[in-house]
């Protein structure tokens, strides 16, 4: 029997033991979020926003994450990563987008990172954070 052949049976072979065993993702449901970030009305350069979970309140889930460039972020491109449903909390980080030594996304907007809470349905969902 040559190579190709083989290959091919080996590979349907691992599919099919994978499909009996299930070797499917395992864990919570995460869920997309994506939107627009402002800060006294105006898009925020460069930034982080981070989807944590209210420990204190039930809620399916894991934290979520994205970078925010120029006032968008987008947990569907990386780096980035999809949160549960349920009550949340955003935690944002902003900076000016004018790189430094020691600050590669810019000088921060506003000290500590702002907090707001929000509850986060099952599905993907467009958000719009605006920070006064």
């Amino acid at each position: 029997m040559s190579t190709l052949p083989r290959l091919i049976l080996t590979i349907l072979a691992l599919s099919l033991i994978c499909l009996a065993f299930g070797c499917e993702a395992k864990g919570p449901k995460r869920y997309d979020r994506w939107g627009k970030v402002t800060y006294k009305g105006q898009p925020i350069p460069r930034g982080t926003i981070h989807f944590d979970p209210d420990l204190h309140a039930p809620n399916d889930g894991p934290q979520g994450y994205a970078d925010i460039v120029n006032g968008e972020f987008d947990t569907r491109k990386a780096p980035g990563l999809g949160s549960g449903s349920g009550k949340y909390f955003l935690r944002i980080n902003a900076a000016d987008g004018i790189p430094g030594p020691e600050a590669p996304m810019g000088k921060a907007l506003f000290s500590p990172e702002v907090l707001i809470a929000r509850e986060l349905p099952t599905e993907g969902v467009e958000l719009t954070v605006e920070i006064p």
